[in-house]
């Protein structure tokens, strides 16, 4: 039998005693209430009348014996009236709830003899037409009282003797019940114990084997077995646990290969699949154990992206992933099966290029070439061709060290020095880490240089292509070190913004500028550089403000010079910086024009009021024609925006002659002065530049320039 229907059937019996019990219970409880509430209803309120008609028949006896006295018969009549219809209600009541033979004799008893006396009563005080002769006499009348009163004590006896026999049954109907109940309450108990005994004993086997199945597949043996013999649920159950054992193998297969690939994660870069900085580390260990002879020697190669950011700032973030994705798997074909590639993080990648020989170092120059020439084909991104190059730094193993972390250093060292000196590769030399103490020692005392008051500023005048007088000069800092003596900016303000330290540095450079100047005369303004870590501080407009009130300075005599590297980060940011200043009288000028990525197209993003043409192209002009494509496209550009034009780097009459000729707006260079400190700086009310007749030299040097002159 199904397990299922035992336990419906062991239910059922368990239901069928639960409901007799109730049923039983129910009949005892209900009649022990009925002979309560019948007891309450029936005997004790008979009783309670019997008695009030007894006393009422008293007090209708007194009522006639003093009424008898008096000489007005009559006046007793309607209270004795009274009193005989209350007796009679009362027992009538007695008769309503009581029904007993004995109580019901007993009533009619006293019912007669309460109405032979007040018959005779009546009769005394309402004499008959008939006369005296039909009136009782009195001694009869007292023998019919004391007949009334003698019934009525018979009926309050019977009525109260009635109700102790009724209270005595009801008293055994309540125990007989509650024995019932007991009875039945232990009967079901009993049966219910000999069930469960019964259903242990046919079910503890299988389940003592199912129990110890299920302890084997807890303490991890997927692989033993179990008997099925029954068809029931316990059969089921068995069934159940051998297809969650086959689950659980299942499982445990899949975590396998999951925890294979989460290892694989934590060792790899997930975007490129290359392994990562610590799978990089780990082959590094690897092959500094092998390093027992000539033969396992390696070399480490880092490599840098080129314009990466580039990439990212103008096509996206999910373009730059996608480059990512694309170099990796150029990577992946330059080198051997034996290589490690590795992408440490951001646009750097690493390569460990293993059993090299005897010439590790011919060996990372041939491939450091094979990635040079994969690196020469453009990458197609999703319809946007890029064409970006490499750097790539190499240190050799045991050569340059047998530390991962020193060999990783000193690649990183050599990448360093190929971005800076704009060579494809370049090898780890002791040299280097001179450069970088010297960097950090520069570091500590540039930190120190503010405090120190070892930081200056020297003025360059520009002037008016038209008049040839001075009408700004560009504030240029210089930091006279005790030991190096003066150190050019190109030389620290790389560091001062790498570090951070630009910051306090910019701001002082503005605080001590504004001062200088509104010292000046009032057609003369003050040309400050701004980096774009200032801008990325967030509180520029706040720093530039706070220097025109201290100094006095007018909005409009402060010039602001940024170069794009400003512009490619937090575009939306830095353009709402720009219209503060900008709206508060502050001149906008683009720095290095035409040296950047895209500086076209921030022309009409960006509010500028000026732009300086780079001294390159200023230096190349009358020699170089793309140097004068470019100006004049500049100048063409500049008058249709109605922009104003400043060429840096003019250090000739030619050079002054055909940029003014040519509608430069303003010049800058050493032809018009050098950079000077403010105790030199002087104001002259002469043109400056060279000879007359350099000045007027005519725009017919350069055809193209005499065209765009005309």
């Amino acid at each position: 039998m199904s397990i299922r229907y035992k336990f419906f059937f062991a239910f059922s019996v368990l239901v069928a005693l639960a409901c007799a019990l109730a049923l039983y219970g129910f009949r005892g409880v209900s009649e022990s209430g009925d002979r309560v509430a019948r007891l309450f209803d029936g005997p004790l309120i008979a009783i309670e009348h019997a008695r009030s008609a007894h006393a009422a028949f008293n007090e209708a006896r007194v009522l006639i014996q003093t009424g008898g006295s008096s000489d007005a018969l009559t006046t007793p009549l309607q209270p004795l009236g009274m009193l005989l219809a209350g007796i009679a209600d009362d027992l009538s009541i007695v008769d309503e709830r009581v029904k007993n033979t004995s109580v019901a004799s007993a009533l009619l008893r006293a019912k007669a003899r309460i109405h032979d006396w007040s018959e005779a009563e009546l009769s005394i005080l309402d004499p008959p037409l008939a006369g005296l002769t039909a009136i009782p006499a009195p001694f009869a009348i007292e023998r019919k009282s004391d007949d009334a009163v003698a019934a009525l004590d018979d009926l309050v006896e019977t009525v109260a003797a009635y109700g102790f026999e009724y209270r005595i049954a009801a008293g055994n109907a309540v125990a007989a019940s509650r024995q019932t109940m007991l009875v039945l309450s232990f009967g079901a108990a009993l049966v219910g114990l000999l069930l469960a005994v019964s259903f242990s004993y046919s079910m503890s086997k299988p389940i003592l084997e199912a129990w110890r199945f299920a302890e084997s597949i807890a303490a991890g043996n997927l692989t033993n077995r179990i008997e099925i013999r029954r068809q029931d649920e316990l059969g089921g159950l068995q069934h159940s646990l051998v297809a969650m054992q086959s689950s659980l193998k299942h499982r445990e297969d899949e975590d396998q290969a999951l925890m294979e690939r989460v290892l694989f994660m934590a060792h790899h870069d997930q975007l490129t699949g290359l392994s990562n900085r610590l799978q990089f580390t780990h082959a590094l260990e690897d092959a500094i154990l092998r390093l027992d002879d000539q033969a396992d020697a390696f070399s480490v190669l880092v490599l840098d992206l080129n314009k990466f950011k580039n990439v990212n700032d103008t096509l996206g973030h999910p373009v730059g992933d996608e480059l990512l994705r694309q170099v990796a798997d150029r990577l992946r074909v330059s080198v051997r099966e034996s290589d490690v590639v590795a992408r440490l993080g951001g646009d750097e990648f690493a390569i460990l290029q293993s059993a090299v020989g005897s010439k590790p170092q011919d060996a990372a120059i041939a491939l450091s070439l094979r990635i040079q020439q994969l690196f020469l084909q453009p990458f197609d991104l999703g319809g946007n061709t890029v064409n970006i190059g490499t750097s790539i730094g190499i240190a050799l193993a045991p050569a340059h060290g047998a530390v991962p972390s020193d060999l990783l250093r000193k690649a990183d060292l050599a990448l360093y020095e190929a971005k800076s000196s704009g060579h494809c590769f370049t090898f780890f030399a002791a040299s280097m880490l001179q450069v970088v103490e010297a960097r950090r020692i520069m570091e500590a005392e540039l930190r120190l240089a503010l405090a120190r008051n070892e930081m200056e500023l020297h003025y360059q005048p520009v002037v008016d292509a038209r008049t040839g007088l001075t009408c700004a000069v560009e504030a240029l800092i210089r930091w006279r070190h005790p030991v190096r003596g003066l150190v050019p900016p190109d030389q620290f303000i790389p560091l001062a913004e790498e570090t951070g330290l630009i910051v306090s540095i910019g701001e002082w450079v503005l605080q001590r500028a504004c001062a200088d100047a509104a010292r000046w005369p009032e057609n003369i303004t003050v040309a400050v550089n701004v980096s774009a870590v200032q801008f990325k501080r967030g509180d520029l407009f706040d720093v530039i403000l706070d220097a025109l009130v201290k100094s006095g300075l007018k909005s409009s005599r402060l010039e602001l010079e940024i170069t794009e590297t400003v512009l490619l980060e937090n575009e939306q940011e830095f353009l709402t910086t720009i219209r503060r200043l900008k709206n508060i009288g502050i001149t906008i000028a683009l720095d290095d024009f035409g040296t950047g990525y895209s500086s076209l197209s921030y022309l009409t993003k960006f509010p500028f009021d000026r732009i300086k043409i780079d001294r390159s192209f200023t230096q190349g002009m009358g020699i170089r024609s793309d140097c004068d494509a470019v100006i004049s496209s500049v100048l063409t550009l500049a008058r249709g925006l109605s922009i104003s034009i400043t060429a840096e780097g003019v250090e000739t009459d030619e050079q002054f002659a055909l940029l003014r000729n040519a509608g430069v707006d303003f010049l800058q260079g050493y032809l018009f002065g050098r950079p000077v400190p403010l105790g030199k700086l002087q104001f002259s009310m002469t043109p400056r530049g060279g000879s007359p007749a350099g000045r007027l030299l005519s725009a017919s040097v350069h055809p193209q320039l005499k065209a765009l002159h005309g």
